[in-house]
């Protein structure tokens, strides 16, 4: 395992992580939208567009959050480094809430942890229609745990805990995404045509 991150330590320039920072990672989420634009994009509906162009952008900056905003000098993977971040990690969510200094502090880590996927909530269905509340779970939970793993590399390239990596992340992630799906998709039941003829009807 140390060889395999000690060979993604060869191959990334310094620097590297500054170039994923928040502003510099949305202007390649864009080419890339725009590309795909033109090669699997063109028929679709403009507004359809517009929700594909921020899934683009919001997976940009999921990514940019995930990782190190710069890289430390002096790095170095070693064995008991990584062996360090792997034991670092908080399975136990009662033991995530035990790092946090006041309450202050408790609400503001978890009102973002809460609130960093409702956006996928939003995006996934305005591409997708037809995408059900079971999916929209799983694509919460596997986006999540994919943003904690970006987190614990991060951390062992690093040799640093620069992201700290908790079970109660993916909780608050899911739960947020969760419930902003159920909000979105009980509006647009509602604003459905056969909802509001009903609704008139009666």
């Amino acid at each position: 395992m140390v060889e395999f991150f000690r060979g993604i330590q060869a191959v990334l320039p310094d620097g590297v992580f500054s170039l994923l920072s928040f502003p510099a990672v949305l202007l390649p989420a864009l080419v890339l939208y725009l590309i795909c634009l033109l090669l699997f994009f063109r028929r679709t509906s403009p507004g359809k567009n517009v929700a594909i162009a921020l899934l683009f952008l919001y997976a940009g900056a999921l990514i940019s959050l995930s990782l190190p905003p710069a890289w430390p000098d002096g790095r170095l993977v070693t064995p008991a480094s990584t062996e360090w971040a792997v034991h670092s990690v908080q399975w136990t969510p009662s033991l995530a809430f035990s790092g946090f200094g006041d309450w202050k502090t408790l609400l503001r880590s978890t009102g973002a942890d809460f609130a960093v996927l409702m956006p996928l909530a939003v995006l996934v269905p305005l591409v997708n229609p037809k995408f059900r509340l079971g999916r929209m779970l799983v694509l919460s939970i596997l986006v999540s745990a994919c943003m904690e793993g970006l987190q614990l590399t991060g951390n062992i390239l690093a040799g640093t805990a620069v992201h700290p990596v908790r079970a109660d992340d993916v909780i608050w992630n899911v739960a947020g995404c969760m419930l902003v799906s159920l909000l979105f998709a009980g509006y647009r039941r509602f604003r459905s045509p056969r909802h509001t003829a009903k609704h008139y009807r009666r």
